[in-house]
């Protein structure tokens, strides 16, 4: 129900009906999540995720001393210098990361369809 979904935190809403939106799923929302487990299932969904953490591990490792402590996960953060603008950049560049509010960070979600490559062109976009 937010006009801006990037800018939670702002809660600017819909101008029209959608800001009435009571958060329920509608039910094709529910069946296309259960689908999509079903397929990460059969792809083996420990080794899925698995891969999803080692590639966030090398895309910490690419962007170096810029990341912030992290543990073994498929979140990978790091510093820059002006965050939203950051965001915006990437977006233009393809690219969707969230900025931390208040922190000087970017944030990306590595999942296991990310690519090696998308992550490698990421960390040469993030050193300009």
């Amino acid at each position: 129900n937010l006009a801006d979904a990037t800018r939670g935190l702002e809660f600017d809403l819909h101008p029209d009906a959608r800001r009435l939106s009571v958060g329920f799923p509608p039910p094709h929302h529910v069946d296309w999540a259960l689908a999509a487990l079903d397929v990460l299932e059969s792809g083996g969904l420990t080794e899925l995720q698995a891969r999803a953490v080692d590639l966030a591990d090398g895309l910490a490792g690419r962007l170096g001393s810029r990341v912030k402590p992290r543990g073994r996960s498929t979140l990978v953060a790091w510093e820059v210098e002006d965050p939203e603008a950051e965001v915006a950049r990437l977006a233009g560049e393809g690219f969707a990361i969230r900025h931390l509010p208040g922190a000087g960070t970017v944030r990306a979600s590595v999942g296991p369809w990310s690519s090696e490559a998308a992550l490698a062109r990421l960390a040469e976009l993030t050193s300009r």
